[in-house]
């Protein structure tokens, strides 16, 4: 039977949900690959994929997304960042299924599953010819109290630090204007990106001046940063280096570091949501935000404790982690998290993968695809005028297996290295996974390879069958 490939964008944060999603496709029989989000352009055309479920359909995945439907396979779009948006501007639900409709992207997907209802209603107003099923995102199962076994973590009951500044502190090297760029890929005019990374400047510098203070306030208080997967930590290696009591830990996904925590401080963080959903509070400094950036992303205010200085901030740290005199509105603010969370996260009961498995086969089995494999596309990345970098690499990645083309690029490329991962990481979450339900033990997993060469590729399979 033909896999069905899964891109992951980053590890940090997608590989364990894009794991859930692999296994729970191989126990119903139809095995899967993660596919690397900088090798999908060379590998995908290689794997014969009956299906591909995009991280994202935007103008800068376009081209290859138009790539693997001609080559006949069902396109998926599953989005990694579907949750927490805009109250208005391009990212506000209903402006976000305008644009898609008016791009003519939409028209790529064979089936698009959203997280909860307030996407979905968007998306079916403005494209109602198309399928828009409502199924959850499978990383956010992880939530579910079923898996509090699953996470490891070196150290408890510390005060977590979750930073959100990817726009000006991004993980890989950019020009002055690329962020604009990705901004207005997004349909951002650039009189609102403009005013919003002023602003998002101003309380990044405010931030992290404030985390130092309050660490110096609580020397006898452990606070781990964690920077956002899409951020840079030598920013702030670098300015906590002489405060014993601040360390910065970028490894790992946000739910292993969420589950050990005492509490959680951000600035308007999606990662509040994990936060409520796992039983943790979430400590908003909303005294360094603006008016533009609490309507950019309303969802982690509206979940959090929102302190209006530094002093309050640190009184409700010292509370917490003492479990005495809670201030009396943490227990409504969980309690009401759930269902201020469902309209955009949808229902988070463990099963969102299972969900979005069990659509992706009713798809396939209604309307089964042909799927071709491409050589030559793969040497172009799949792309229709790849430039002459993109040239070299796919045909590196041919030529050699993209899984050792990857390993000389992030020499040369240091930044990219957080995008890789290989099967021992995937065998690693399986292992993992196997002490919340054994049954995760009935899938295996290992390198995928070039049909032709079999060389390893940078995609991992994951297939039904116990492992040997």
């Amino acid at each position: 039977m033909p896999p069905v490939g899964i891109v992951v964008d980053n590890p940090r944060r997608d590989l364990e949900g894009a794991v859930l999603l692999a296994s729970a496709l191989a126990r119903r029989g139809r095995p899967a690959i993660l596919v690397p989000l900088y090798a999908q352009g060379a590998d995908i055309p290689l794997l014969g994929l009956e299906g591909v479920v995009l991280n994202y359909l935007r103008l800068n995945n376009a081209a290859l997304a138009r790539s693997y439907k001609r080559l006949g396979m069902r396109l998926f779009v599953m989005d990694t960042e579907g949750g927490v948006l805009s109250a208005e501007g391009a990212d506000a639900p209903a402006n976000w299924a305008a644009w898609l409709a008016s791009s003519g992207l939409g028209e790529l997907a064979d089936r698009y599953f959203c997280w909860g209802n307030e996407v979905a209603d968007a998306f079916r107003a403005a494209m109602p010819d198309k399928d828009f099923h409502v199924t959850g995102c499978p990383r956010y199962d992880l939530c579910d109290p079923a898996f509090r076994n699953y996470f490891e973590y070196p150290v408890r009951d510390f005060v977590l630090v979750n930073t959100n500044f990817s726009a000006l502190n991004p993980s890989l090297q950019r020009r002055a204007d690329d962020e604009k760029r990705a901004f207005a890929s997004a349909g951002f005019s650039s009189a609102y990106v403009d005013r919003l990374l002023g602003d998002i400047k101003i309380s990044f510098d405010r931030f992290r001046a404030t985390i130092a203070s309050m660490a110096k306030a609580l020397p006898n208080r452990h606070f781990v940063l964690r920077p956002h997967p899409f951020e840079n930590p030598e920013i702030y290696r670098t300015q906590y280096a002489g405060i014993p009591n601040i360390s910065v830990r970028a490894e790992g996904s946000v739910f292993h570091a969420v589950a050990n925590a005492a509490c959680i401080v951000h600035l308007n963080c999606g990662t509040a949501v994990e936060s409520a959903l796992m039983g943790r509070v979430p400590i908003n400094l909303s005294f360094l935000s603006t008016a533009i950036q609490d309507a950019h992303t309303p969802l982690p205010a509206e979940l959090s404790l929102n302190v209006r200085s530094e002093e309050e901030a640190i009184a409700v740290i010292e509370k917490l982690i003492a479990r005495a005199g809670e201030p009396p509105e943490v227990a409504a603010r969980l309690e009401r998290a759930r269902e201020v969370i469902r309209p955009w996260f949808g229902t988070v009961d463990g099963h969102a993968a299972q969900r979005v498995a069990e659509g992706i086969i009713r798809t396939l089995a209604n309307n089964p695809a042909a799927p071709q494999r491409s050589l030559a596309t793969a040497v172009r990345m799949s792309h229709a005028r790849p430039s002459t970098g993109q040239l070299a690499f796919g045909a590196l990645s041919v030529g050699a297996g993209s899984h050792w083309a990857g390993r000389l690029r992030g020499v040369l490329q240091p930044a990219r290295r957080g995008k890789d991962f290989t099967a021992r990481d995937v065998e690693g979450i399986l292992s993992r996974l196997q002490t919340v339900d054994v049954r995760f033990g009935d899938v295996t997993c290992g390198q995928a390879q070039n049909p032709w060469s079999r060389l390893p590729l940078a995609s991992v399979r994951v297939d039904p069958g116990t492992p040997g």
